[in-house]
């Protein structure tokens, strides 16, 4: 049975594809800073950061650890360790209020915890064989110089620039914006602008790139299609089936100025109604009740008197009677005999 850590087999360390920094981060902000962190997280970066190992981005009275994943994944698990732990000690500087001496943020008080870290000797079962080796600067160049595919170069001095994205030396990589004043010996843009004056061309760039502006254009091109392509028409009226007719069929036109109501023995019911309400509207007087309102009332033409709900449902009796002489349309399937005995009911409600 295996007993103990496996840091006494680092090269198990190259083989672990899954590096929970996480727990990484958990474990050393307990035993290396007290549980100063708890306003820090970390998280794996974006495949843009391909520059520097990791960054402490520091917003409100948070911050916030980003390790490099694109340089990181080509390291041993130990590189790892050191570049989270320097990180966590910018944080912790931040947090607990910190003042280093240093202009870049790794001044004494930055390389007082990253000695203490690195000479320590305590119980630490994620310390690597040959201990931490945290630094002020990262030796991966290398793995950076892989992702630097674009080139520029001065025809005037020769001098080189190598980036991981196609964008020019220019102004704006200043870090300092200070302008054409800069004096800072680091910021390589105004050092070449004093000594040399020269324009930069681009002299290399990745097998098959192709610039953002014609990837949006030929993206554009393949959404919109061939522009020949037929637009599509109104789509054709359905034909009834053979048997059928349309619900015109069913009622004659309406009869000519001139002709009576009862010219025409197949007219639609509604109509029937409707005309039956206006004729009857206009006889309708009113007369007072005794308990108080009034109630409407009609005059036949002979002189006899009937309530108008009356009236209106024997006018309403007539025209389904009419409806009812027209034809019925031929049903797709013969009816369903009803049962002896039963009788058939029709709802006319």
């Amino acid at each position: 049975m295996l007993v103990g850590s496996l840091d006494c087999f680092p090269d198990l360390e190259l083989l672990d594809p899954t590096v929970d920094i996480h727990a990484m981060f958990l474990h050393y902000n307990n035993l290396y800073f007290e549980d100063s962190l708890g306003a820090c997280s970390v998280e794996w970066s974006s495949k843009r950061m391909t520059s520097c190992g990791g960054v402490c981005e520091f917003r409100g009275g948070g911050c916030t650890i980003k390790l490099s994943e694109p340089l990181l994944k080509f390291r041993p698990v130990a590189d790892i360790k050191a570049v989270l732990l320097h990180e966590m000690i910018h944080a912790h500087n931040f947090l607990v209020g910190s003042k280093d001496d240093g202009r870049d943020g790794h001044g004494s008080v930055f390389q007082a915890h990253m000695r203490r870290i690195n000479a320590c000797r305590d119980p630490d079962p994620l310390r690597p064989l040959e201990g931490y080796n945290i630094t002020i600067r990262h030796s991966m160049l290398d793995e950076v110089a892989y992702y630097q595919n674009h080139h520029w170069s001065c025809p005037r001095c020769g001098h080189l620039v190598r980036r991981a994205m196609n964008r020019p030396p220019q102004e704006a990589d200043c870090w300092r914006r200070a302008g054409p004043a800069c004096a800072d010996p680091r910021c390589g843009w105004h050092v070449h602008l004093r000594h040399c004056g020269g324009t930069y061309v681009k002299v290399k760039e990745p097998e098959g790139y192709k610039p953002k502006t014609l990837r949006r254009e030929e993206a554009g091109k393949q959404q919109a299609g061939p522009s020949s392509a037929a637009l599509p028409g109104p789509t054709p009226a359905a034909t009834p089936p053979a048997g059928h007719r349309p619900i015109t069929g069913y009622f004659q036109p309406a009869p000519s100025h001139g002709a009576t109501a009862g010219s025409s023995s197949h007219r639609n019911p509604d109509s029937i109604v409707s005309a039956a309400s206006n004729n009857t509207a206009a006889n309708v007087q009113g007369q007072h009740n005794p308990r108080g309102g009034s109630k409407l009332r009609s005059r036949t033409p002979d002189g006899c008197e009937e309530d108008i709900h009356s009236r209106r449902a024997k006018l309403a009796a007539a025209a389904l009677a009419r409806f009812q002489a027209v034809p019925p349309r031929p049903p797709s399937r013969p009816p369903a005999s009803p049962h002896p005995g039963q009788e058939t009911i029709i709802d006319l409600t």
